[in-house]
């Protein structure tokens, strides 16, 4: 499946880079039609990301996500669940989760 391999890639890169997306949906990945024919499934919205090792968001926002609220600090894993959710769906048509 491209989604998953093109967007995991993505979210490899951005770990490598220190940053967590926190907020992998449907709607934050677009599928980009390249000049060549082909397609590119992209990451959108980095709003929420935080640097991996650093406490405050990317941005100047007080956002926080269910981690935060319960005193937790989230990791790149947030997003490779969260991929792994949007896949699940793809293939059953079903929720990950109900």
């Amino acid at each position: 499946m491209s989604l998953v391999h093109q967007v995991g890639k993505g979210l490899a890169a951005a770990r490598e880079a220190g940053i967590v997306h926190r907020d992998i949906k449907p709607q934050n990945l677009f599928l980009a039609e390249l000049h060549s024919g082909g397609h590119l499934w992209k990451i959108l919205d980095f709003g929420v990301s935080k640097l991996a090792d650093h406490h405050g968001t990317l941005t100047r926002g007080h956002v926080v996500g269910p981690e935060q609220a319960r005193g937790e600090d989230v990791d790149y894993r947030a997003d490779l669940y969260s991929l792994a959710a949007i896949a699940y769906r793809c293939l059953t048509g079903q929720p990950a989760l109900s």
